[in-house]
């Protein structure tokens, strides 16, 4: 049982992985959508993700420091790894996904990128819970 648990967790790395990598060649050679009818322009992008970039890393950061102190138990370099691989990951195969998908960049863009950070944090918190529940 154990042994199928670690297979899966190593193809889903994989799989992470490939759509990242796929993700990054279509975004270097592509690049991502800009339709002009009622959505973002490349300029109105790059302004918009400034506007969410700074506060952004501070909570990420905040939330990785929070974990650490909160699940010390775990181990605070090994959680603080974790948590900030498993975020950043997250963000990165959604971005991918967009690029890959050449779906449109608009308002939802940004939504979507901010529920995947909370949603990732609530994930986390759970899964470390349970660890120490266990442990």
């Amino acid at each position: 049982m154990k042994k199928a648990k670690m297979i899966i967790k190593i193809l889903i790395i994989i799989a992470a992985i490939t759509v990242i990598a796929v993700g990054i060649y279509f975004l270097s050679t592509k690049g991502l959508n800009f339709p002009e009818n009622g959505a973002y322009t490349q300029n109105n992008i790059m302004d918009e993700a400034e506007t969410y970039l700074v506060p952004s890393i501070i909570a990420g950061v905040m939330v990785v420091i929070y974990m650490m102190i909160r699940f010390y138990k775990l181990g605070v370099i090994k959680i603080g790894i974790q948590s900030l691989l498993t975020i950043v990951g997250i963000e990165a195969i959604i971005i991918s996904i967009v690029a890959i998908a050449n779906l449109p960049i608009n308002s939802l863009f940004f939504a979507i990128l901010l529920l995947a950070f909370a949603t990732t944090i609530l994930m986390l918190t759970a899964v470390y819970e349970k660890k120490i529940k266990i442990a």
